[in-house]
């Protein structure tokens, strides 16, 4: 069976060069390997094994979203009120421990590819 291409999706990835994304990066936790970047079709089964032959297990992570526009200037103050604070400090404990990380030379490819992005340094 064919498979159906929405026209206006598919001149839209012609003339933008590509913009719909066919493979994606999954964070995947190896029984030998630890932690560890999937990347695979969106359509595509997520692997049962790692490439080492250990058992893979999905990790579900929130995505990271900057916002880099005009009117979205964030603050340690209104960023509490807002999620408040047991959830501000997992998110300051969780971007110490990245920060650690990059100090150590220890980020995954995903995390050097984002740190390489304009806009998301401090």
């Amino acid at each position: 069976m064919r498979e159906k291409v929405c026209p206006l999706a598919a001149r839209l990835s012609l003339s933008l060069g590509g913009f719909f994304v066919n493979v994606m990066v999954y964070e995947a936790f190896c029984q030998t390997c630890g932690y560890v970047e999937i990347q695979k079709s969106m359509r595509a089964a997520f692997p049962e094994r790692h490439t080492c032959g250990s058992a893979l297990t999905r990790v579900y992570t929130a995505p990271v979203i900057f916002y880099n526009a005009e009117g979205f200037k964030a603050n340690e103050k209104r960023f509490r009120a807002q999620v408040g604070d047991e959830r501000a400090n997992q998110f300051e404990r969780r971007k110490q421990a990245i920060q650690h990380r990059a100090a150590q030379g220890q980020l995954t490819e995903y995390e050097r590819r984002l740190d390489a992005l304009p806009g998301t340094t401090d």
